[in-house]
């Protein structure tokens, strides 16, 4: 089996991201044109969390190595300090 290209990864990619919008947006939203509910800083740091838990999944059933595990682990973990930094700066016009 071939191996996709990075331009065929990134159309999946861009893909991904429009359904899974749509998706939560038809699970949450009160009407299509409403504001996102929620705050989406802990939104995403929780869906890191999820992923650090899918690595070590991974780990467990042989798919991943530990060093690919800790690398997960460790861009996970920074970006879950990310979102923590975003939630509690406040952006100028952002009330």
């Amino acid at each position: 089996m071939a191996s996709a290209g990075v331009e065929e990864m990134w159309d999946a990619w861009v893909r991904a991201k429009r359904e899974q919008w749509a998706k939560g947006r038809a699970e949450h939203a009160e009407h299509p044109g409403a504001p996102f509910k929620g705050n989406a800083a802990d939104e995403a740091a929780m869906e890191l969390v999820d992923f650090s838990n899918y690595a070590d999944q991974m780990l467990r059933e042989g798919r991943i190595s530990e060093d690919e595990r800790g690398h997960v682990e460790s861009v996970a973990f920074e970006f879950f300090l990310w979102c923590h930094r975003v939630k509690q700066e406040r952006c100028e016009g952002w009330g």
